[in-house]
């Protein structure tokens, strides 16, 4: 459970702000490329769910975790 809440619901990648800052801009641009890193990525704000979207993850996340109860 701890496993799959840390990967899964909390949001840790302020945390990856760190990996880049000491960088050079140059350096740190080719390191969030081969990341998959936008940009702006660490600025960018997700905006709110609607409360479908809101059922939809939950339905989702659901999902997910049965299929990790069974495989264990």
């Amino acid at each position: 459970m701890q496993e799959f809440s840390g990967g899964v619901l909390w949001d840790g990648d302020y945390q990856d702000t760190q990996l880049y800052i000491d960088f050079s801009p140059e350096k740190s641009k080719e390191l969030r490329g081969l990341m998959g890193i936008p940009k702006d990525y660490f600025m960018t704000i997700a905006d709110d769910l609607t409360d479908d979207e809101a059922q939809v993850k939950i339905w989702e996340l659901r999902k997910l975790w049965d299929s990790v109860i069974t495989s264990s």
